[in-house]
């Protein structure tokens, strides 16, 4: 959809100044989808729209945060285990996603026979059952499950074989509105209707075309989602802001995101 002028500015000083004050709802999923509904009402975006948009925003933050989380890694690691403060308050802290400060921490703390990439990833994505037992974590963290997890579910405080770390772990995946394995999936099934809507909107205009898994049968070297099999011309206002030239499109990738200014 096009924005007005308004609508735009409007949209982009809200997802600033959220991602830079680390508003409350940043760490609470819930807060974020009301945060966001009652947002995309006032200034009249479409909630899909906005929740793109502002996670175009909230990546350039995490990209330029991440370098000093990971040089303050031993410090945050030192607060979770010996001052006992949960990975949630300690993502609150430091404005940073609590599902991508969890995945840093167990990436320290799992045990030196798990610490890779696919046994971290496999932790993320099931906790209770990776993490669930104290073998799983360095001896060096062991001391860290004295403190008790806040964790919002005693039904799964009261197994005697659920550690803190694990429960913790829980917690922040379940607060984090925008990062982990159920919105990485959320984001993979939506980028899969649109390239469906792509192909559904080209067949109706006649505009011939090859997709990606066409591409892959004939064994080309690139593979973009719609390769059109007769490039066309498309007015497009130019970079000056001075009139429109003509561009030339072969190809199209659907991203199925709001194409900000940047």
């Amino acid at each position: 959809m096009d924005l007005n002028n308004s609508q735009y500015d409007a949209a982009e000083m809200w997802c600033r100044e959220s991602v830079s004050r680390a508003s409350d709802f940043l760490f609470d999923t819930p807060l974020f989808e009301t945060a966001l509904q009652k947002k995309s009402e006032e200034i009249n975006i479409p909630i899909e729209a906005l929740y793109s948009f502002f996670r175009n925003i909230h990546l350039i933050h995490v990209k330029r945060s991440t370098h000093n989380v990971r040089e303050s890694l031993n410090d945050i690691l030192a607060e979770y285990s010996k001052k006992g403060r949960s990975i949630l308050n300690i993502a609150k802290d430091i404005n940073y996603p609590p599902y991508l400060l969890a995945r840093l921490m167990v990436e320290q703390i799992l045990s030196a026979s798990q610490q890779n990439k696919k046994a971290i990833t496999e932790a993320m994505r099931d906790p209770l059952g990776r993490l669930g037992d104290v073998s799983a974590i360095a001896p060096q963290y062991l001391g860290s499950e004295k403190f008790k997890s806040v964790h919002n579910k005693p039904a799964l405080q009261s197994k005697k074989s659920t550690t803190r770390l694990s429960l913790e772990v829980m917690e922040s995946i379940d607060h984090d509105p925008m990062y982990g394995p159920s919105h990485d999936r959320e984001r993979k099934v939506v980028g899969e209707e649109f390239e469906i809507l792509l192909e559904q909107t080209l067949r109706r205009m006649d505009v011939p075309f090859e997709t990606e898994t066409d591409l892959r049968e004939r064994g080309t070297s690139r593979t973009p989602d719609i390769l059109l099999t007769c490039p066309v011309g498309i007015q497009v206002p130019k970079r000056n802001g001075q009139g429109l030239e003509w561009k030339v499109v072969c190809w199209i990738d659907s991203k199925a995101m709001f194409g900000d200014v940047n």
